[in-house]
This record gives C-alpha cells, sequence and structure tokens, in this order.
C-alpha cells in the first residue's frame, strides 16, 4: 500500500507556513527522498505523516487510512514504522528482544530472517551500549520493520555513522526496505545520499517542493537553482542577458534559449574548458581524481574548472570556454 500526500500545509503560531500545498506520493516497495536544507520543513512533514502533528490543512492517505484536520488517526493505529538519527533502542533490551518489541506477534522465522538480512544474528544477544552506530542503526530498522508498516519514515537516518560505514548501511536499509514491499519516505540534506537511494526525490525550499523527479531526470533538467546546484553538481555564475547573448566576468556566453534580464548561470565544473586568453586568473589548482580542480576568478566572480592540463599554474591568465548545451539559466 501507498503514502499519499495532498495539499498539505502546516504552520506553527502566527508565522508563514513551514509547509505550503505539499503533494507527493510513494508506491510500495520504493523510496521517496524529500531533500532540502535546514530549515526546510523536511522533518515536519514526517511527523504529520507519523501523527506527532496534527494536520491543519490538506489530507493524508496511508495504505486505506485518511487522516484530514476533522479525521485523526493517532500515531498508535497508523502502520507507520520509524527511524530517526538516534536509534532509540532500549537500552535494557538486547537486539533481538528490541526486534520482537516491535512484532504484533511473537515469531521465530520472521525474527532470524530480520537479524539475519542485516547480519545482526550473531550479536543478537548484545545490548545497544555495545554495538558501533552502524550495527545500533541496523537494529532500528529492522525493529521498524517488523512489526509490517505500510510507511517507513527515516529521518536523516546515517547522519551520525561514519563514512567509511554509511555505504554498506544504505546497502542493507535498502535491501530490506524493498524486500518489505513498504512505501518508503526519507529525509536528508545530503545529496549523495538522496541520488544513491532514492527513486524518485523531492526538492523542499521553503516549505515548497520546488522539483520532483528521478534522479536522472534532476541530474539532467534542473528547474530550480536549489536542483542545479545541490543535486546537478552546479556552481552559479550572474549575467545579463540580452539578444540570445549574456554578458559575464568571464566574457560574453551564447545562450541555448532566448530570456533577457538578469540572470543566473548553473554550470558544472566538467562543462568548462580552460583556453588561453587573458579575461580570468587561475588562482589555485588542486588535485583530484582523473586531473585538477583549478579555480579561477575574474573580478568578484570566482568558478571551479575541471582539467586534465598539467601545465596550469596559479597566477595564469586563462579563458573559459562553455558547453552551452549544459547550462541551466535561471532569472535572478
Amino acid at each position: 500500500m501507498s503514502i499519499r500526500v495532498d495539499g498539505v500545509s502546516h504552520q506553527y503560531g502566527g508565522h508563514g507556513p513551514v509547509l505550503d500545498q505539499i503533494g507527493l506520493s510513494v508506491a510500495p516497495g520504493k523510496v521517496l527522498c524529500v531533500l532540502g536544507p535546514s530549515g526546510s520543513g523536511k522533518s515536519t512533514l514526517l511527523r504529520l505523516i507519523a501523527g506527532l502533528e496534527q494536520v491543519q490543512s490538506g489530507s493524508l492517505h496511508i495504505g486505506d487510512q485518511l487522516i484530514t484536520a476533522e479525521k485523526i488517526v493517532p500515531t498508535e493505529k497508523r502502520q507507520v514504522g520509524m527511524v530517526f538519527q538516534d536509534h532509540a533502542l532500549f537500552p535494557h533490551m538486547t537486539v533481538a528482544e528490541n526486534v520482537k518489541f516491535g512484532m504484533k506477534s511473537h515469531d521465530d522465522m520472521m525474527l532470524n530472517s530480520l537479524l539475519t538480512k542485516v547480519e545482526l544474528s550473531q550479536l543478537r544477544d548484545r545490548y545497544p551500549h555495545t554495538l558501533s552506530g552502524g550495527q545500533q542503526q541496523r537494529a532500528a530498522l529492522i525493529r521498524a520493520l517488523a512489526n509490517r508498516p505500510i510507511a517507513m519514515l527515516l529521518d536523516e537516518p546515517f547522519a551520525n555513522v561514519d563514512v567509511a560505514l554509511r555505504m554498506a548501511l544504505r546497502d542493507d536499509a535498502l535491501s530490506a526496505l524493498r524486500d518489505s514491499m513498504t512505501a518508503t519516505i526519507l529525509v536528508t540534506h545530503d545529496p549523495d545520499e538522496a541520488m544513491l537511494m532514492a527513486d524518485r526525490i523531492a526538492c523542499l525550499v521553503d516549505g515548497r517542493i520546488v522539483q520532483e523527479g528521478t534522479p536522472k531526470e534532476l541530474w539532467e533538467k534542473p528547474d530550480h537553482p536549489f536542483v542545479a546546484l545541490t543535486l546537478a553538481g552546479g556552481q552559479l555564475l550572474r549575467g545579463s542577458a540580452a539578444n540570445g547573448r549574456v554578458e559575464t566576468a568571464f566574457g560574453t556566453i551564447d545562450l541555448p534559449n532566448p530570456i533577457s534580464g538578469e540572470v543566473w548561470l548553473c554550470v558544472n565544473k566538467r562543462d568548462i574548458a580552460l583556453v588561453p586568453g587573458e579575461k580570468a586568473i587561475v588562482r589555485d589548482v588542486r588535485f583530484t581524481e582523473g586531473g585538477n580542480v583549478v579555480s579561477v576568478r575574474a573580478g568578484d566572480e570566482s568558478l571551479s574548472v575541471f582539467s586534465e592540463a598539467e601545465e596550469v599554474t596559479p597566477g595564469s591568465s586563462v579563458d573559459l570556454l562553455f558547453k552551452t548545451e549544459r547550462l541551466h539559466i535561471f532569472p535572478v
């Protein structure tokens, strides 16, 4: 069964809306990532779905349950599992006891299957304080799944896990979630996590979803500066556009589409080439996998350029050549 959010808005006190006309849906076995900066409303959205905040306007559908301001369903009646940053395991219970606590009825076969799925079988009799952060988070995940929820809500679940362990934990979580056919909403501010885990990504900025799509769609065709900067590897360059061209600190660029006025150009560092010239100064050169990242400056504007050339040196003068078909343009 799926999760659906229709026209949900929410505010605290007399302040403006924290969420403004949110609409999204997640199918069984799929992961929707809600990506946004701190304060964008991500956690409020999860709290509404979980029943920790009351719906003020719009509606929620969790499986067959309809939830509105007039039709309230208590948290314990919603078939929702939740995993947060701090694991929230019971410290006086073993791993197995924590997982069994989440079950509607005792089922040794299911318990063993869940423990095996996330490689905790050998640790079933250990207490939470003896586990690593990654092991605690695995235990929290399968405890939430043990109740066979319709919806799983993950709030920055890997934020406190060492970088070296994060990839393996993400893989384990994805496998467990898809096997359970649970509709999952993951909130994060980490674009890499969103791109790696999500079937679809909803980008939330100032309480509004500014764009939603598959990771590939958002990478190739960002419709908002936040999306271009965060998911498409972009950097912003301001310019003044007219007659199919835009004047920037780095020179004149032909535009792929007609637009006039002050604009932001968003471009990936791999879509810029260094050529002989005098419009920009090389400020720094840093080695990275496969080449160098070159920092260049013109006036008050700075950009990073990926270059395989070895002869680029700080202090030298260059011009920039942009792949205009890869430019993303937004009005200021």
